[in-house]
């Protein structure tokens, strides 16, 4: 948080913002930060919680989706990827498999590739390398979760053919939320905040469900697009960063 607020490049854009309000949310969240400092326990990571939220928002509204990530520092896509990885070799070894396709090889080539272009300053190549690291991983999970080589195209002969893709995909970021988040440290109010992010995305999920019955499939892709997005936002709200 310290970093966030005071170090990183996200936050220098955000003070070259001149916009009065988003100055007063950066104020807000170094209140907070300070107040997290002088507590301690439950109230302090409560406190430390709502900084981070506050911060999270003067971003937004500054950068407008650009990567929170540091000049110097790992990419959050990198961490996310990592902790892919270690899923995907946890599924593995449940369902007692070998890496015939070097997937695991071929990532942490491409997080090396990464890295290294990150300590070289070419910030560009570091992060097209740690998201090509990323799509990767996922799609081995994903494949995994089928029990088959996962295949998209995004030409598709009819609505119902569009609707069923992201159906799949809808499911493949719930099932990141489970994989990404489930060992996070995360406050009452984090919780809280992700909990009604996943019901939204549940409800919108549902109202797809019900158009895609009626065959009414432009209503039911754009409700299982906004449930995406849902399930997006619940994993950057634990901290961890996914591409949109």
């Amino acid at each position: 948080m310290e970093t966030l607020l005071n170090k990183s490049s996200a936050a220098k854009r955000v003070l070259k913002n001149n916009d009065p309000a988003i100055a007063a949310e950066m104020g807000r969240a170094r209140q907070l930060l300070q107040q997290a400092r002088e507590s301690n326990g439950r109230q302090g990571r409560e406190l430390l919680s709502q900084a981070k939220q506050t911060l999270f928002a003067a971003l937004r509204s500054s950068t407008k989706g650009a990567s929170l990530a540091p000049h110097s520092g790992e990419l959050p896509l990198v961490r996310t990827t990592r902790i892919l990885l270690a899923a995907y070799a946890r599924i593995l070894e449940e369902k007692s498999l070998a890496d015939t396709r070097n997937v695991a090889a071929g990532v942490r080539a491409k997080l090396a590739l990464s890295e290294e272009k990150r300590e070289a300053g070419e910030t560009k190549l570091a992060e097209q390398y740690a998201e090509s690291a990323f799509h990767r991983v996922r799609e081995a999970i994903v494949a995994l979760r089928q029990g088959d080589t996962l295949v998209r195209s995004l030409h598709f002969d009819s609505p119902a053919d569009e609707y069923r893709y992201e159906a799949d995909r809808n499911q493949t970021h719930e099932m990141l939320v489970k994989l990404l988040i489930q060992k996070q440290t995360l406050s009452d109010t984090d919780r809280v905040a992700i909990q009604r992010l996943l019901e939204s995305a549940n409800q919108l999920r549902k109202q797809a469900d019900d158009h895609a019955g009626e065959q009414d499939y432009p209503s039911a892709i754009k409700a299982l697009e906004g449930s995406t997005q849902y399930f997006i936002r619940a994993i950057r709200a634990a901290g961890v960063y996914i591409p949109g």
